[in-house]
């Protein structure tokens, strides 16, 4: 029988340009020869989802800054059975053509047996999320390094993540869920992600801003902040306390911590898988849930930003969400 590996890693392998013939570990020295790399890549991996420790008082500030809300509003939306519509929807959405994980099944299989297997398929998810029955392969992430340009260090190989597509119809599932959260909590502060912001419109109010400043002669300084590989500093302990603030109920954080917990992952590097990395620490990339936990865990720091520095108020109409500050 063919090994599904080479199959799903053969456009990689098959690239001279993904062949890492040298990299710098952390110490600054220079490895070459194929073992060498590997161990190398592998530590540092592990050292790179190693877990996070965080001081508790400020995680306890952090979660005042939240207002909070009844514990039961969001509970009926967020723990009912996934409908055949939700999955189908989660289907349709995903990215087309996409690098299988592992198991070899890309979407587009999904999508071309629907009508065969949808109540298979349904049953499966539903005892994922209501019985927290992970299948094996979707606690066992696969990844293949991308190298960024000009960085030879293990630390400039970004880890490309191949998940199975259980876990990412699941993760979309719920994703789509917590949307609704966003909309609520998150309106005022956060434009990626959040359903009726656009990113279009976060670039106009800076220019607006800048115009203002110009016009009338006030003083203005444009603080930017760059979080580096953010979604790899993410405690997954600060994680679970953050939900429980904005409401999200005990039932739902517990799935979303069976995502993470006994997670798993393996390396393929020059066409060899190596591991297990275990992951104890980050929300992947690459996972349908990232972008919305990210933010969910940013969320806090913005509004101590805004409850802290003086900043120019833009207005809305009576009964809109409060205004936001530009900074």
């Amino acid at each position: 029988m063919r090994n599904p590996s080479s199959s799903i890693f053969s456009k990689w392998s098959s690239d001279v340009r993904q062949v890492i013939r040298q990299i710098i570990d952390m110490q600054g020295n220079n490895v070459s020869g194929h073992l060498n790399v590997l161990n190398t890549s592998v530590t540092h991996l592990r050292r790179k989802y190693r877990p996070i420790e965080i001081d508790k008082t400020c995680v306890t500030r952090l979660q005042v800054v939240i207002p909070l809300t009844c514990p039961t509003k969001y509970a009926d939306l967020l723990a009912q059975p996934i409908t055949t519509e939700e999955l189908l929807s989660a289907l349709r959405s995903g990215a087309k053509h996409k690098t299988p994980s592992i198991d070899g099944f890309s979407l587009e299989f999904y999508i071309a047996n629907w009508d065969t297997i949808k109540q298979d398929l349904l049953e499966l998810m539903n005892q994922m999320i209501l019985h927290k029955k992970n299948h094996s392969s979707s606690e066992t992430w696969h990844h293949t390094l991308l190298k960024s340009k000009g960085d030879r260090t293990a630390n400039g190989y970004r880890p490309i993540s191949l998940l199975t597509t259980e876990y990412k119809l699941l993760a979309r599932t719920m994703a789509r869920r917590l949307r609704h959260l966003l909309k609520d909590r998150l309106h005022t502060s956060q434009f990626c992600g959040v359903p009726g912001n656009s990113i279009l419109e976060a670039a106009s109010l800076v220019r607006d801003v800048i115009a203002y400043s110009e016009s009338s002669g006030s003083p203005l300084c444009v603080l930017t902040l760059y979080f580096q590989h953010a979604f790899d500093r993410i405690s997954h302990h600060y994680l679970l306390q953050i939900l429980h603030r904005y409401g999200i109920s005990e039932w739902f954080i517990d799935r979303l911590h069976a995502l993470y917990k006994n997670t798993t992952a393996s390396v393929q590097i020059n066409g060899t898988l190596a591991g297990p990395i275990p992951i104890q620490s980050a929300v992947e990339q690459g996972c349908p849930l990232c972008m919305i936990l990210y933010a969910l865990c940013l969320h806090p720091l913005l509004r101590t930003l805004e409850d802290n520095l003086p900043g120019i108020r833009l207005g809305r109409l009576t009964g809109s969400p409060p205004s936001r500050r530009i900074r």
